[in-house]
């Protein structure tokens, strides 16, 4: 009798759920199929003639696994000059040099891309990165207020602070979007499948830079609460990753290693050095204070999610790459939230949108602004998280 009464629950839950998933599919063949119409029509000029927008960040880590299936090394100069060429048509010439600079574990899942030809692998990596961004928003929109006008100038927000990131990262096919996702997962799952948590944070650092510091303080709140599960996830994702490229092209990491050293033709910690010095100490400073203060509350009040959005802030604040390709990560500090106060609604707004302000400055100063401002947008909506906590009124 139970087990009638479970198959016919579980048949009206799927019937319900058809119409979801209809529309799920149906958003997810117009994004794959809209990158597929842009491919050959966003060109920009390059040293060798025009070259496609759509993808280019895409082609390092479709050569360079390409590369791998093949038993050859995606840091050698051989793979680049690939890279290079599928990018530009020949070598760099005072341009992004276009380097694999990811660590070579990625292999194992990139590889499915690798099979296929590139306007393919761009088309279904890029339109599905779309996709997940299209649900971001409706998700958000819905969980930060109750009210319907809230929720459509929410909405409105989003979509517009959004398409900054589409435009130079996501329509690039920028993997750090495919690592926020995985760590915006692993959050929701933390206290429901603890184990798959942990080891959706393997696949968060296929691009290990602003989201290393999150990385690190989800497996620090696993330490402090004793529940080494995530940790077992976490290194388990880990292991089958290295043993996959390790398998394929050999001990890859002293090679990944000289990259690092050279940043990949970029800084390493970008956003401490668009400052000069001593505001570049007064920055570090600040936002070192607000997350030791955020985490004692933290800790006080056994909120993971206020721990998280501070190791976020920090993330974004000290290791974002180049450009503002890292910088959405931000959109994750308030993502557990639920109806947002005024006052939270309205700093949420102000850090969602802050990246248009960008287009008020040259472009010789405009990276190093984002790289100061954008973090510095999001403290404010920590800080109104803060308070939330700490009972002082929002509204």
């Amino acid at each position: 009798m139970i087990t009638e009464k479970f198959r016919k629950a579980h048949f009206l839950i799927s019937r319900q759920n058809i119409p979801l998933i209809f529309i799920e599919m149906l958003i997810w063949i117009v994004s794959v199929g809209g990158i597929a119409f842009l491919w050959n029509k966003w060109l920009i000029s390059g040293p060798y003639g025009p070259y496609r927008w759509i993808g280019m960040d895409f082609v390092p880590y479709w050569v360079g696994v390409r590369q791998m299936i093949h038993g050859i090394s995606p840091y050698g100069i051989g793979t680049t000059l690939k890279i290079q060429q599928a990018v530009y048509g020949g070598s760099a010439i005072n341009v992004d040099p276009m380097m694999f600079v990811y660590p070579a574990y990625m292999f194992i899942l990139v590889a499915p891309l690798g099979l296929l030809p590139l306007n393919w692998a761009v088309a279904l990596f890029a339109g599905t990165l779309t996709w997940g961004l299209i649900n971001l928003i409706l998700v958000l929109a819905f969980q930060w207020s109750k009210d319907f006008s809230h929720r459509a100038l929410l909405g409105t927000v989003l979509v517009i602070g959004s398409l900054p990131f589409f435009v130079i990262s996501i329509s690039k096919g920028q993997i750090g979007y495919l690592g926020m996702g995985a760590l915006f997962i692993a959050w929701r799952f933390w206290d429901r499948k603890p184990f798959l948590s942990g080891a959706l944070l393997g696949l968060a650092i296929m691009k290990p830079t602003a989201i290393i510091v999150p990385v690190i303080g989800y497996l620090l709140w696993s330490l402090v609460k004793k529940n080494f599960i995530p940790i077992f996830g976490f290194l388990f994702t880990l292991m089958i990753l290295m043993v996959g490229s390790l398998l394929a092209v050999g001990n890859w990491i002293p090679s990944y290693l000289d990259v690092l050293k050279t940043g990949g033709g970029a800084p390493v910690i970008w956003s401490l050095q668009a400052l000069v010095y001593p505001w570049n100490i007064v920055y570090i400073v600040s936002v070192m204070a607000l997350l030791i203060y955020a985490v004692r509350i933290s800790v006080h009040q056994g909120d993971h999610n206020l721990w998280m959005s501070a190791f976020i802030l920090a993330g974004i604040a000290f290791f974002p790459m180049r450009w503002i390709y890292d910088l959405f990560l931000g959109i994750l500090i308030p993502s557990q939230e639920k109806d947002l106060s005024s006052l939270s609604i309205l700093s949420v707004s102000l850090a969602v949108i802050s990246p248009w302000l960008l287009i008020l400055f040259p472009e010789s100063s405009r990276w190093n602004f984002a790289a100061i401002m954008i973090p510095l947008a999001w403290s404010l909506s920590l800080i109104t998280m803060v308070a939330r906590r700490n009972n002082i009124p929002t509204q």
